[in-house]
């Protein structure tokens, strides 16, 4: 609201331009609005007021304010006698005390995930589209309170690891506001693992989390009524995975892990070799058979006194989806070991035998070169993690 006091004796102000704090723009509602008056930019020109002396006028002006707190806030105001701002200096109106010209402005813009990222491999594009790196871009906006984009917004927004830490995989993370909106096309992450991201930048709210998404060292998207494969390695360990019977459109994703990950007092009597790694498989929509090939070299093998091809285990951690409250027979024959910090059931996999209905080792065997196969069976409906060594 600007309010126009005429306190001059006699003479009618007829026009005036009144200009915004930098940062500020006029949306086309001024009223009243005379004939002859026009806005642009910040700009407001007022013609054919006649507003008489001692009389007041009250004007309704709508403005988009900056997410950023300007470095000034105060109009500016010029008005002159004359209907259509001419005439000599003689007829310009002065502001007298106590004129008060300034808009406070408080709070900030927010920053929102508009297109989350999604799986990914690790040290390959992210995108909005689960392993697939020519899909829709992560992006994020900047919205007022009313979850509007604000198209003038400007800068810049860094992603962060969600909770934040001293070091981050990520790169790629900063990208300048174009009309609003941030476009990261080249985050990546360098290392695995299950995440979330929050986007921040300055004169801005920080966003929520993103949705959880996980880095692997495989992904791909697996088609329905296909056989899906993926290999993943790290070091000398190999592993191949495929998955058969897909009913839905689904991803399919290898994660290596070092043998520290293993969780403490599951798999009674295992040992996992120096230099091994183990084995997280997620099949977002558990196929009717998922088959793991674990390689491991002729020199991880001969770390072991004892390298008989029948003296390498699995420890198997997995769910039953559906009966999370379900163990599977170990190899000892006991029920596995629920693990709270993973929230999965964990031991040695027996021999498979006759139908499929638990995790199983199919075969164990070691090649001519010295590298040792192990290959071990997940029917559906266990989703599994496993590590093998």
């Amino acid at each position: 609201m600007l309010t126009i006091v005429n306190q001059a004796g006699t003479q009618s102000l007829g026009s005036m331009n009144v200009t915004a704090p930098a940062g500020f723009t006029v949306n086309n509602s001024v009223t009243p609005f005379p004939s002859g008056s026009s806005i642009s930019g910040g700009l407001i020109k007022l013609r054919n007021l006649n507003i008489t002396a001692g009389s007041t006028q009250d004007f309704n002006i709508s403005v988009n304010v900056p997410c950023q707190s300007p470095g000034s806030s105060a109009w500016m105001i010029t008005a002159k006698q004359s209907n259509d701002f001419n005439g000599p200096p003689g007829n310009a109106f002065t502001l007298v005390a106590p004129s008060v010209l300034t808009t406070p402005v408080a709070g900030s813009c927010k920053l929102v995930f508009v297109k989350h990222p999604a799986n990914a491999q690790v040290n390959t594009k992210i995108t909005s589209v689960a392993d697939d790196p020519n899909g829709a871009e992560v992006t994020v906006e900047v919205h007022d309170a009313s979850d509007q984009l604000i198209t003038t917004a400007t800068g810049s927004v860094t992603l962060d690891d969600d909770p934040s830490s001293s070091t981050t995989p990520f790169s790629g993370t900063t990208s300048s506001l174009a009309g609003g909106i941030a476009t990261f096309s080249f985050l990546k992450s360098s290392a695995t693992g299950t995440y979330t991201l929050v986007a921040s930048g300055d004169g801005f709210t920080s966003s929520d989390p993103s949705h959880s998404f996980t880095i692997s060292d495989f992904g791909t998207i697996c088609q329905v009524n296909t056989t899906c494969t993926g290999t993943a390695g790290t070091g000398k360990t190999k592993t191949s995975v495929t998955s058969t019977g897909i009913h839905t459109e689904t991803t399919l994703a290898i994660t290596m892990l070092s043998a520290g990950d293993l969780p403490s007092g599951v798999c009674a009597g295992f040992t996992p070799l120096a230099g091994s790694q183990g084995v997280a498989v997620d099949v977002s929509t558990p196929p009717d058979l998922t088959r793991v090939t674990i390689t491991l070299d002729k020199s991880i093998v001969n770390a072991k006194p004892d390298n008989g091809a029948s003296k390498f285990d699995v420890c198997f951690g997995g769910i039953k989806v559906g009966s999370p409250g379900t163990s599977f027979t170990t190899k000892s024959g006991a029920p596995a070991t629920f693990d709270s910090g993973t929230g999965l059931w964990w031991g040695l996999l027996p021999d498979c035998s006759g139908t499929l209905t638990q995790p199983c080792v199919e075969s164990r065997n070691k090649t001519g070169s010295g590298n040792v196969v192990i290959v071990f069976d997940v029917p559906n409906p266990w989703d599994l993690k496993g590590y093998g060594g």
